[in-house]
Formats: structure tokens, sequence, C-alpha cells
């Protein structure tokens, strides 16, 4: 059990380093500071005319 408990602090660490690490790299605009690993996709709308 303690196992799993590690692995789930060990994951919400990494999500939150992640997380500061985007925060760093919006603020900043520097693209060099730009995340390795982080997938950027464009955001899209969905379509709310029907035919």
């Amino acid at each position: 059990m303690a196992t799993k408990t590690k692995r789930l602090v060990d994951l919400a660490q990494k999500l939150m380093q992640d997380k500061k690490q985007l925060e760093a790299y919006y603020q900043s605009g520097d693209e060099s500071r730009k995340p390795v690993g982080i997938k950027f996709v464009k955001p899209f709308s969905i379509p709310t005319k029907r035919d």
C-alpha cells in the first residue's frame, strides 16, 4: 500500500512541476523556456449551427 501512495505522491509532484514550468513559460513569453515533452495543440471551436 505504501508503494501505491508513493507513486501517487510522485505523480502529483511531477504534475505540479509541469504546471509551474508552464506558468513560467506563459508569463515570460520567452520561447527558450518552453517545456520539453509537453505537446501544445491549437484550440478549436465546435460548430454550433445545425442543418
